[in-house]
């Protein structure tokens, strides 16, 4: 039988990337500037940078969903 762990899910803090997280800034072709990140596939710490850059990519995700809707969670009424 399968044993549940129940875990309470904070806020990812503002951690550095570690050293095989890439950041570099691109630039659009209508101009506008995209930062980008990238992971390198054979690090050590390969589960941990994905965990952290996923963290943040929801984290942006909800931010952007709270501008538009007002919530971070809940999709607009039709």
């Amino acid at each position: 039988m399968a044993k549940v762990v129940v875990k309470k899910f904070g806020r990812v803090t503002a951690k550095k990337p570690a050293g095989s997280i890439k950041s570099k800034i691109v630039v659009g072709p209508g101009g506008h500037r995209t930062k980008v990140l990238a992971i390198d596939a054979n690090s050590k710490t390969f589960g941990d940078d994905l965990q952290l850059l996923f963290a943040k990519n929801v984290e942006k995700a909800r931010r952007e969903n709270v501008k538009k809707l007002g919530s971070a969670d809940r999709a607009r009424s039709r």
